[in-house]
């Protein structure tokens, strides 16, 4: 049994004791929280063309998302064309590769595409050999989950998206959106932890662009999934994140981060709201800015 020790005051600077106590037992490390999520750290990516000259895409990007038990964290990116957003996204997805810097998921360094992250592309990714039931379980196919099992899972899904009575047809059958719920639905079946968009409505008319955002609002709550996505509509990265992160122009990194205080409940009438606009008109003055400095740095050149 260890004996039990009176604690002593720890001597000043500069005085000396002649009755030297025992060292002070080292506490036990404070237990560190949950690994972020997602950790970006001094990430730049460099294309090199057929000519061998270097094109720099993005450069010292530094990124953190926080891993919340219980409710997954909603990010998006906003930016100029051509500022590297995608190249970022497909970075976390593990399409590529840093040229230098790390790209992280939970503390592990990302070396490939992996079941915990879900892509959903802005162009049409479904297989066109492929009714929708087996687009949609595809990556549980992939993982050896027994036919019978993955399509119970992927119906539940596709009832979830919309889409129930479609199962056997195919992806040149279906309007844009309906395409895009098979590639959220596929990209769900394997019960990601992180769930990538790359402006993933941007083709679509503006009603069924708000049933999807709807769409995706409701999926978050229910899986509680960390998701960031890509977009060029403001209003669409405010409705739909608690956070957004603003590129520069190319090369790109982030610039500003904006927190978007809105209840948590979001509808339609939200967007008519005075803090809505507010939000609305500092990331367009941003933007507007932007595009002003891109302007005059082509004239410099």
């Amino acid at each position: 049994m260890t004996e039990e020790r009176t604690e002593q005051p720890e001597p000043t600077e500069g005085v000396s004791t002649r009755n030297e106590q025992p060292a002070r037992p080292v506490k036990a490390a404070a237990p560190q929280g949950p690994l972020p999520i997602v950790e970006v750290t001094d990430v730049s990516r460099v294309f090199s063309n057929p000519e061998g000259e270097d094109f720099v895409a993005i450069k010292d990007v530094q990124l953190t998302i926080e891993d919340r038990p219980g409710k997954g964290e909603m990010r998006a990116i906003l930016g100029p064309s051509g500022c590297g957003k995608s190249t970022l996204l497909n970075m976390i997805a593990g399409l590529d590769l840093p040229t230098t810097g790390s790209v992280k998921v939970k503390g592990k360094e990302i070396k490939g595409p992996g079941p915990d992250r879900g892509m959903v592309f802005q162009s049409y990714s479904s297989m066109p050999w492929l009714n929708v039931l087996d687009n949609v379980a595809y990556g549980l196919k992939l993982r050896g989950v027994k036919k019978a099992e993955r399509h119970d899972r992927s119906r539940q899904l596709i009832k979830r998206v919309g889409l129930e009575g479609h199962e056997t047809k195919y992806p040149q059958d279906l309007s844009g959106g309906m395409r895009q719920r098979v590639a959220i639905a596929r990209s769900l079946a394997v019960e990601p932890d992180i769930i990538l968009m790359d402006e993933p409505f941007g083709a679509l008319d503006v009603h069924t662009r708000l049933d999807m955002q709807n769409l995706i609002l409701d999926i978050w709550d229910e899986r509680e999934a960390t998701i960031l996505f890509v977009t060029h509509d403001i209003s669409e990265a405010i409705y739909l994140s608690d956070k957004i992160y603003i590129f520069s122009t190319s090369p790109g990194h982030i610039i500003e981060e904006i927190d978007i205080a809105l209840p948590d409940e979001r509808n339609r009438e939200l967007k008519h709201s005075a803090r809505f606009r507010r939000y609305e008109q500092i990331i367009m003055d941003k933007l507007h800015e932007l595009s002003q400095e891109a302007m005059e740095f082509k004239v410099t050149m």
